[in-house]
């Protein structure tokens, strides 16, 4: 659905380039002549090259150049966002949040991006909403790994654990979820649990970091 893409380019164009010197080769030119233009052409390849790799050279350019070429590009518009992100440019992060709910509808992956944003913008209940709304939408080990993570750092110990208990329903080998939980009882002074789940936890992840310290 690419309007164009560059590194495709890279292949095929050997055989324009084989095409251009039987041409040429055909009409014969002076040496003078071939000289002059072979200099030319290649002083505006290096002038463009250069200019594009004004755009190459930063992804938010990247993409915006892609959307102002093609405004439809999901995908350009998704990694537009995570790159405002990676600049701590939240407001328009969200902005290309909303513009993906505008052609799709909202997704799992536009209210992940928000969590991220109000995980590092500290707002962490409104996080934790987004995260519930996603977990509604698609359960994942993963997402209430998340949740429970979020609820202990709020202090609300019950509700975490019952989220790690709901990330491990769903994958009972999940190492994070039991990484995270171990830790919760360690805290609360629940030693025999905690060595259980970290445990777990290098059964399925043998380097997992949290359970290894």
């Amino acid at each position: 659905k690419d309007a164009l893409a560059e590194r495709r380019m890279y292949v095929a164009i050997v055989g324009l380039i084989l095409a251009l010197v039987a041409i040429l080769d055909r009409y014969q030119l002076d040496p003078a002549v071939l000289k002059v233009g072979a200099i030319a052409v290649l002083g505006l390849a290096a002038i463009l090259t250069f200019q594009r790799s004004q755009v190459w050279g930063d992804d938010s350019v990247f993409w915006q150049d892609v959307i102002k070429k093609d405004p439809g590009n999901k995908r350009a518009h998704i990694d537009l966002a995570n790159s405002y992100i990676r600049q701590r440019r939240f407001t328009e992060a969200m902005a290309e949040d909303d513009v993906v709910d505008k052609m799709d509808g909202v997704t799992e992956g536009t209210l992940l991006n928000r969590v991220t944003v109000y995980e590092v913008m500290q707002n962490y209940d409104v996080a934790l909403d987004m995260l519930h709304k996603t977990a509604a939408m698609h359960p994942t080990s993963s997402t209430y790994t998340e949740i429970g993570h979020l609820e202990a750092y709020l202090g609300h110990i019950p509700e975490s654990l019952t989220a790690f208990a709901l990330a491990l329903k769903l994958d009972p080998k999940y190492a994070p979820a039991h990484a995270q939980r171990g830790m919760i009882y360690l805290a609360t002074g629940d030693n025999a649990r905690a060595s259980t789940d970290f445990h777990d936890a290098l059964k399925s992840e043998p380097n997992n970091e949290i359970a290894t310290t």
